[in-house]
């Protein structure tokens, strides 16, 4: 029939152009693939009917692996009677010692803060100047401007 569409062909990505049938039926054609796109109208037109979609159905449960846990508190000195086949991990009585707060060097970056390329403590960004390096803060920046 020639002209376009406003529709693109989903593989070739390119305008389609309209064509007939043999029966008469309007259709779109991709010139380039000859793949065609037939909606609601022109399948009306073709004589067949609309069909609801099939229903969805949910993907099947994925089975979990189950593990038989029996879970005792018990003093140094009782004795463990375990039941066979269930494994026994005896947890620490006291946490791990978390290493002293001297030992982390790097402040913990918080948002809306930045590193001073210059003494290296966190400052609010408010008070952040461009330097070659990075930034650098006002104190920092005021000092070298100084002498």
């Amino acid at each position: 029939m020639g002209g376009e569409t406003p529709h693109s062909c989903v593989e070739c990505r390119i305008l389609l152009t309209p064509a007939q049938l043999g029966s008469g039926a309007p259709v779109e054609v991709c010139s380039a693939c000859h793949g065609l796109l037939i909606d609601e109208t022109e399948l009306a037109a073709l004589g067949i009917p609309r069909q609801a979609p099939p229903p969805l159905r949910a993907p099947p449960p994925v089975p979990v692996p189950t593990r038989k846990v029996e879970v005792v508190e018990l003093n140094e000195e009782d004795e463990v009677t375990p039941t066979p086949g269930v494994p026994v991990h005896r947890l620490p009585i006291e946490p791990p010692a978390l290493p002293p707060v001297e030992a982390f060097t790097e402040p913990v970056e918080t948002p809306g803060t930045f590193g001073c390329v210059l003494c290296r403590q966190r400052k609010s960004l408010r008070e952040g100047q461009a330097f070659r390096d990075g930034l650098a803060c006002r104190a920092c920046m005021d000092a070298r401007a100084r002498g």
